[in-house]
């Protein structure tokens, strides 16, 4: 009976051990759906609004805690773009061009439709990332389209961290 004990136990602990999945949970729980409105777009970049907004609902389709619907949505996203820079950002010691940064500035509004409250908003919201055409070791990103998509990928966890895991 005691080996038994044992046996178990020994088994209890590999299997708590190995099993290492996180569980994402939703800390708004009555929220099960979200529509992500289109953005109004006051820069000069044709389509990156529509980029953006194909972007989130890519990422929230594969986060799962929230399912895209247009049909009485749970919660709305809303924003617009406001700026769009992709500038000079440092040049090597034979003054060429070694990188650039790209930054977006945009206002967001996350709305609980069945609270009928704001869940997040941020009105200046800038996201910047940095990219080298050349083989600079410190930036990991080789494109002004590479650096953009990391942009939507990280507003995408800005909502989701101040806005699901907030709380």
């Amino acid at each position: 009976m005691k080996k038994l004990y044992i046996n178990g136990l020994l088994i209890a602990i590999i299997f708590l051990t190995g099993c290492s999945y996180s569980v994402r949970l939703n800390q708004l729980p009555h929220l099960r759906d979200v529509a992500i409105s289109p953005f109004e777009n006051e820069t000069l970049e044709l389509y990156l609004e529509e980029e953006l907004r194909t972007s989130l609902i890519t990422s929230f389709r594969q986060d799962g805690r929230l399912r895209i619907t247009y049909d009485n949505p749970d919660s709305k996203i809303e924003g617009k773009l406001i700026e769009y820079s992709n500038t000079i950002y440092g040049y090597d010691i034979d003054k060429n061009i070694e990188e650039y940064q790209v930054r977006l500035q945009m206002s967001l509004i996350f709305t609980d439709l069945v609270r009928n409250e704001v869940i997040y908003e941020n009105k200046a919201l800038s996201l910047v990332e940095y990219y080298s055409p050349s083989s600079v070791e410190s930036v990991r990103l080789k494109s002004e389209e590479e650096a953009v998509k990391e942009i939507f990928k990280e507003l995408f966890q800005v909502i989701v961290r101040n806005s699901l895991e907030a709380w």
